[in-house]
């Protein structure tokens, strides 16, 4: 059990950005980051991409508001489950590019654009 905790905290400390606990929301500082170094842990070891989880993320994102458009009754709460995972794997792609060295101004546009269409999907979703 130990071998794998020690291989968490190393990878924690590649993956994530400089000062990564003073910056962004609470959630971010004291949840998320730190919660999704098992996930990228995984992802590493296989071929997939930031870019590909940034996809990921946008699919997540746009099935949550799908879903929140043609199903009532526990729509919202399925909205928000989908959304926080996306949210999720937003950071994990980025742990993922810093891992691989893997970041590329094509990279940043796609998660730049991508958060933008979460954001149009999520606010033309609620407002229908």
């Amino acid at each position: 059990m130990k071998g794998i905790l020690e291989k968490m905290k190393e990878l924690n400390r590649v993956v994530q950005k400089p000062h990564y606990k003073t910056k962004g929301n609470w959630m971010v500082r004291n949840i998320i980051r730190e919660a999704c170094v098992p996930v990228t842990y995984l992802l590493i070891r296989t071929p997939v991409t930031a870019n590909q989880v940034t996809v990921f993320s946008l699919v997540l994102a746009l099935l949550g508001c799908g879903f929140f458009l043609s199903v009532k009754g526990l729509s919202f709460l399925v909205l928000a489950v989908f959304l926080h995972l996306s949210y999720y794997f937003d950071h994990v792609d980025g742990q993922i590019a810093r891992y691989k060295s893997q970041s590329t101004i094509t990279g940043v546009v796609l998660d730049f654009i991508t958060h933008f269409i979460i954001y149009g999907a999520l606010t033309s979703s609620i407002g229908l």
